[in-house]
């Protein structure tokens, strides 16, 4: 009897450990990436400002929505000519997934972290799917990946962000293309809607 008593008592003091310390996680990435995004999302607004400022005008100025979540968290949209990128803070954390092909340090697949997403937006299309991540780590660090764009690794206080944002904004213009859809694809209704375009949106490799 004394056996169970002190399995119960030895359960109950693992599962407060382990909640104790997820709650601390989590608390710590929330402020984590309440910064990074404050961060990058004013390097977006200064590094568009710029290329205003040069003579760029097809690339406009970052609009925001609410994120459904509340709190600090808000969706960035940034219009590059017929298309847009929106950048949205994800809730939660998790552990990074091991699928995405990070090249990030090992014992970093076993910690959680916050992840931003990048989503390439056509008309109101909410089915798309990411195409870019950050991910921000407990300590501090971010690494960010996606279609090919080389690796970053860094600490946010080490960061110039916005180098980053336009870095991140030379490889869009770069490598997002537009090309006409096929004849079958091409209706009526996209030919005569001035709102409309009867492009295919794309990607390295996706073509």
């Amino acid at each position: 009897m004394r056996e169970n008593e002190e399995a119960r008592a030895s359960a109950l003091e693992e599962i407060k450990t382990v909640m104790t310390r997820r709650q601390q996680q989590v608390e710590l990435l929330e402020r984590r990436m309440e910064t990074f995004t404050a961060r990058l999302f004013a390097g977006f607004e200064e590094g568009i400002r710029r290329l205003n400022e040069a003579g760029v005008q097809n690339i406009s100025a970052p609009r925001y929505s609410k994120h459904p979540v509340g709190g600090w968290r808000r969706v960035l949209q940034i219009g590059i000519e017929d298309w847009r990128i929106a950048a949205v803070p994800l809730a939660g954390v998790a552990w990074p997934n091991v699928n995405d092909e990070a090249m990030i340090p090992g014992y970093a697949f076993k910690e959680p972290c916050g992840r931003l997403a990048f989503f390439l937006l056509q008309g109101d299309d909410l089915q798309a799917t990411a195409f870019y991540d950050v991910i921000v780590l407990l300590n501090g660090s971010w690494f960010a990946w996606g279609y090919g764009w080389p690796k970053q690794q860094d600490d946010m206080d080490n960061t110039d962000f916005v180098a980053l944002a336009l870095d991140l904004l030379a490889t869009f213009v770069k490598d997002i293309h537009l090309t006409w859809g096929t004849r079958d694809e091409t209706t009526l209704t996209d030919a005569m809607d001035p709102k409309r375009r009867a492009y295919r949106f794309g990607l390295p490799g996706r073509e």
